[in-house]
């Protein structure tokens, strides 16, 4: 089987950008429905108050489901893909509710986070660290943004059962062209990655 995959981080974010017109439809809706399960997490997250980074934002799905739980947070969104961010600050405009309490929404590399040291109660990584090129300086960023006792929450996939089918379709619709790997997210399927 030939594999196809971005040969640079670049073209990585190149591809994940040209596919925001269907991405809410494709993969957004089970972004959001796991985002769902996120605020029980967060039991010292401040009843009142509080602060938080919805790091790989995305489309805000994290933000919107946080809030419904934690309706007086202030949240602060990063993502790297601009038109995510576009299509979040887009998401907002419709929202009051959102328009209050996203405080800080940028274009950022959740590598190289610019935010001030122990700055959040709680960072939410919603299916976004696996996309990171070095996932640990990802991870290192979200350890150092967080203020003592603060939670993070890291979403990834348990396993890609989608991809045979992916594969199958791929065939059919095109023989010719590779079949799609996903090598910067395989890995954290693996148990022992994600204790190390």
């Amino acid at each position: 089987m030939a594999s196809s995959a971005p040969a640079s981080a670049e073209e990585g974010l190149a591809a994940f950008a040209s596919v925001i017109s269907v991405y809410e439809h494709r993969v957004g809706h089970a972004c959001r429905a796991v985002a769902s399960y996120l605020p029980p997490l967060l039991k010292s997250f401040p009843a009142v108050g509080g602060t938080v980074l919805d790091n790989a934002c995305g489309t805000g799905a994290a933000t919107q489901e946080f809030l419904k739980v934690y309706p007086s947070a202030e949240v602060s969104a990063a993502d790297v893909v601009p038109p995510m961010v576009q299509s979040f600050k887009a998401i907002i405009a419709l929202d009051p509710g959102l328009v209050a309490q996203v405080k800080d929404l940028r274009v950022e590399n959740g590598e190289t986070l610019t935010y001030v040291d122990n700055s959040f109660d709680a960072v939410l990584t919603n299916f976004g660290i696996f996309f990171f090129p070095d996932p640990v300086a990802g991870a290192k960023q979200i350890y150092r943004t967080l203020k003592p006792g603060g939670t993070a929450v890291v979403t990834l996939w348990k396993t890609f059962g989608f991809k045979p089918i992916l594969w199958e379709v791929q065939e059919r619709v095109n023989p010719a062209s590779p079949l799609t790997e996903l090598p910067l997210m395989e890995p954290w399927c693996d148990p022992k990655k994600l204790e190390k």
